[in-house]
Formats: structure tokens, C-alpha cells, sequence
């Protein structure tokens, strides 16, 4: 469960702004926009400098907590939740809009999980896309800190036209150390993989090749999509895995960014197993075919909007949401005679504090290593 802080320090509203599916709160019908008042007794709101620590305590670090409070539709509830396991979904929603001759794809992604977990689902939505005949896409990756880069690959595939097959999507790029072969800690540290038969090799990681040459990534497109512009949404949690994805399509395609100036982790790692751990550093930056990668302060957005928690993923009156559909159809991302318009003004948005969820990872981990 993702929440989200919005009002003042002193007169603040706990809203849900997103459970996952499988969870303990998803099967208690909690939902996107629905209130929290109480956490096991103690009423929050009131004071956020002094709660904020025990208010992430009390919902992301307890066995069991028990919320009270007031769902969208008004009416109020109280449950216990129990902290479980569960195997959740990366496609929270996916949609597809027409406007005149435009046929709008939607898909909110929260994690860039492995390709085994993802793929599926991924493959449904965007089989989805190219039965309507998409022609422009929104991407929400509103709630998304990054995960599996090939899982990116994957997505961008599904996106690319025919007409980038071959072209150069993005490359990664190691120290000079590690491409010159000159660390010799990485050359005493073994390194298990496997041969071309798949039977187990005992390597040690100054094997691996760290040149640009061998890990530059190009198109081999798998969909059959025109897409003419995507829109991408976004806030200080979109990071990673994720920015590679915007930066991917970047030099190629008409790219937007609605939302807040994302998080700015241009960098990835694979584990280095030492000990019996697995230990992540950052350890390459990625760049895209024009060799660009210069966005550790994130990147800005070309429309600013709040994440409306009113409204449900999907739902055009969020205002997110509302200005991407805005510039695809319009080319305008407040447009008055749009068909979409928002009941809410700037006088009456209140603003958001902070997002809690627990220890949301943000990263971009390459597993696919190759020896020289």
C-alpha cells in the first residue's frame, strides 16, 4: 500500500493512493482516494513534523495494524491488517481512449520486476494496444523506483516502430578502471556462471566485459505499433529502470513529462557476491543514442501537476492523466474546450506533503553479464 500526505502541517489527510493487488489491504477493498483517520487508536492529521515517524512506524513496520477511517463514496470503514506475502501485478491498469482519429494506450506500470513475473502481462496489455490500433501512448510511472533493465528492453520492443530496428537504444558505460581490466579486487573474486551448455563455470568478475562496445543495446522491435508521441507521468518516485525508458525513446519519438521532476538515478549495478551476500554499488551510468545520461537532479516535466488521489488510475478527471489526454488530442495540456475538463481549480488543490510506502527500492540492476 502506497499513501500519500496532502493538506498542512498542522491540518493534513492520509489518502491511499495505491494497493497492490494480492495484498492484505487490496483484499480489504481498500482503494486509491479512501482516508485514513485513526492507526490502532490514535488519530492522525494534526500535527506532521511531530507524527510522521510514528505514522510510517505504525503502517509499514508492524505485524498488525488496524486503520479506521472514511472511503471515497463517504461511507467509513475499520480493519485489521496483517502483514503477509503476496505476488502482486507491475500493470495496475491499463486503458484505451478514442478521440476522433487518435486511439490513446494507457497502461500504469509500478516495477520494473523481473521479465519472468512481468512478461505476461505486459504481453496482454500491449497485445490490447495493437488490436485498437494505438496510435499515441500515456505511461504512468507515477509509483515506479526502477527494477530490471531488461524488463525496460522488453517494454521499449513492444513500443518501438518498425523503423528502429537496429538502431541504437542505449549503451552502458563502465569506469575506465573496469573497461582497461585494472581492478584487481573484481579479478580475486569469483564469480559463478554458466557455459553455452548451461553447465555451471567458476569465473571471477575482472572476466566481465565492461567495454560500451559490449553492452550497447539496439532495437529489434516486437510489437506492431505507429506510435506517433508518448506521454509519460511522473514524480520524485520515478527513478531508475524507469528514466532509462523516457530517455530511451527520447532522440526517436515526441516525448513529454506530466507530473514532478523525477527522481535523477541515471546509474545501475549487478550484485557482487561477496561472502555469501549480495552487495549492490553503483557501478555504470546508461546514455542513450545521442550520449545522454546528465540528469542526477531528474528530469524536469514539460506540464506540472499534482497526483490527484481523488481520482482512480485511469480515470481522465485525475489531473495528471487529464493533461497528457489534453496534449495528444489538443496540443494543449489545459485546453478548455477539451471533452476532459478537471471540476477542481488551483485555489482548491491542497498540497501533498509526502509519499510513504515501505522501502520502495529505486535502481536498475543489468543481470545479463558477459565475460570478455
Amino acid at each position: 500500500m502506497k499513501v500519500g500526505l496532502y493538506g498542512t502541517n498542522t491540518d493534513y489527510d492520509i489518502k491511499i493512493q495505491l494497493t497492490y493487488t494480492g495484498s492484505p489491504a487490496a483484499i480489504k477493498q481498500l482503494d486509491r482516494g479512501d482516508v485514513i483517520t485513526h492507526i490502532d487508536g490514535i488519530k492522525y492529521g494534526s500535527n506532521f513534523n511531530s507524527e510522521i515517524t510514528a505514522l510510517n512506524k505504525a503502517l509499514f513496520d508492524s505485524e498488525s495494524t488496524t486503520i479506521k477511517g472514511i472511503k471515497l463514496d463517504g461511507k467509513s470503514f475499520e480493519f485489521t491488517l496483517n502483514k503477509a506475502r503476496y505476488k502482486t501485478r507491475s500493470v495496475v491498469k491499463d486503458s484505451v481512449y478514442t478521440s476522433g482519429a487518435n486511439k490513446i494506450g494507457y497502461f500504469a506500470f509500478t516495477s520494473f520486476s523481473s521479465l519472468e513475473h512481468t512478461q505476461a502481462d505486459l504481453t496482454n496489455t500491449f497485445n490490447k494496444f495493437q488490436t485498437a490500433g494505438v496510435t499515441d501512448l500515456i505511461i504512468d510511472l507515477r509509483y515506479n523506483g526502477g527494477g530490471y533493465i531488461n524488463t525496460a528492453q522488453f517494454i521499449a520492443n513492444k513500443i518501438a516502430p518498425a523503423s528502429l530496428n537496429g538502431q541504437l537504444m542505449f549503451s552502458e558505460h563502465y569506469n575506465s578502471t573496469m573497461q582497461n581490466n585494472k581492478t584487481q579486487y573484481l579479478k580475486n573474486l569469483p564469480y559463478q556462471t554458466t557455459d553455452r551448455m548451461g553447465n555451471p563455470v567458476t569465473s571471477n568478475y575482472g572476466n566481465i566485459d565492461y567495454s560500451v562496445s559490449g553492452n550497447t543495446f539496439k532495437f529489434a522491435p516486437t510489437g506492431n505499433l505507429n506510435i506517433k508521441s508518448i506521454v509519460f507521468i511522473v514524480t520524485d518516485n520515478t527513478a531508475s529502470a524507469s528514466e532509462l525508458l523516457i530517455n530511451i525513446f527520447k532522440p526517436y519519438l515526441n516525448v513529454k513529462l506530466v507530473g514532478e521532476k523525477t527522481y535523477g538515478k541515471p546509474v545501475g549495478f549487478f550484485p557482487l557476491t561477496i561472502g555469501g551476500y549480495d552487495v549492490y554499488m553503483s557501478m555504470f551510468t546508461s546514455k542513450n543514442s545521442k550520449n545522454e545520461s546528465d540528469y542526477f537532479d531528474g528530469m524536469s516535466v514539460d506540464k506540472a501537476s499534482r497526483d490527484d488521489a481523488d481520482y482512480a488510475l485511469g480515470d481522465l478527471k485525475e489531473q495528471s492523466l487529464q493533461a497528457a489526454y489534453n496534449y495528444i488530442t489538443t496540443g494543449s495540456y489545459l485546453n478548455s474546450s477539451s471533452a476532459i475538463s478537471s471540476i477542481r481549480t488551483s485555489t482548491t488543490q491542497i498540497k501533498k506533503l509526502k509519499d510513504l510506502s515501505p522501502n520502495q527500492f529505486k535502481g536498475m540492476v543489468e543481470h545479463r553479464l558477459k565475460t570478455r
